[in-house]
């Protein structure tokens, strides 16, 4: 679990860090915990850096949106500040930062040690979750440093895509699809480890499946 269910999970006031190669269903893992707080009447925000969020697919997967924030900065030092006021105002229990790609004018001179050390400081206080969503690329060293809990997502062995026939229920959110073409989705499973755990030893590989809307 990425967030426990009760204040005395320990991955609450801390930073985590998922990262993986781009099109390796990290976005899917990091949603995963997302219908359970929203449809549980907690809000929970989303701080797109990479603008690769549709809400649409977070809806069809039992995300509440009407309980999620997504903020969409310009750049990242807008996404930092962002993070930083989400987390500063302490009413998210889980704060989401995509930085699955980088955001337009990348770091620059941007100080990023000192933002996540306040970040870090922030979330203590705030007894919330921060989960970075990264790539190697994007995943610097300070976040790193910092990051309580560090995972990484792989496509699990033999893990291809199963095409897979969908059936909607009358409350199932709609999703547009062609006339005609009977609708289909694509259940994918990855494999997430633990590479580095400052309140235990490293674990995992742990697989989870998702369906890709």
């Amino acid at each position: 679990e990425i967030l426990g269910p009760h204040e005395a999970d320990p991955s609450r006031g801390r930073i985590s860090d998922l990262t993986a190669q781009g099109s390796s269903g990290k976005t899917a893992v990091a949603l995963r915990k997302v219908p359970e707080l929203t449809g549980a009447g907690q809000p929970v925000a989303w701080v797109d850096a990479s603008r690769n969020f549709y809400p649409p697919s977070a809806a069809a997967g039992g995300v509440v949106l009407e309980r999620l924030l997504w903020v969409r900065p310009v750049d990242l030092a807008d996404a930092l500040k962002a993070a930083d006021i989400l987390m500063r105002g302490q009413a998210f229990p889980l704060v989401v930062f995509d930085w699955g790609a980088e955001p337009p004018g990348g770091a620059g001179s941007l100080d990023i040690g000192t933002a996540v050390a306040r970040l870090n400081g922030l979330c203590a206080l705030s007894r919330g979750v921060l989960l970075f969503v990264t790539t190697p690329r994007t995943a610097r060293d300070p976040l790193r440093y910092y990051a309580t809990l560090r995972m990484e997502v792989r496509r699990a062995r033999g893990g291809e895509s199963e095409r897979i026939q969908a059936t909607e229920s009358a409350t199932a959110p709609r999703r547009l699809r062609l006339v005609g073409v009977p609708l289909q989705e694509r259940r994918s499973r990855v494999a997430v480890q633990v590479i580095k755990n400052k309140l235990g030893p490293p674990s995992g590989p742990i697989e989870v499946a998702f369906d890709e809307r």
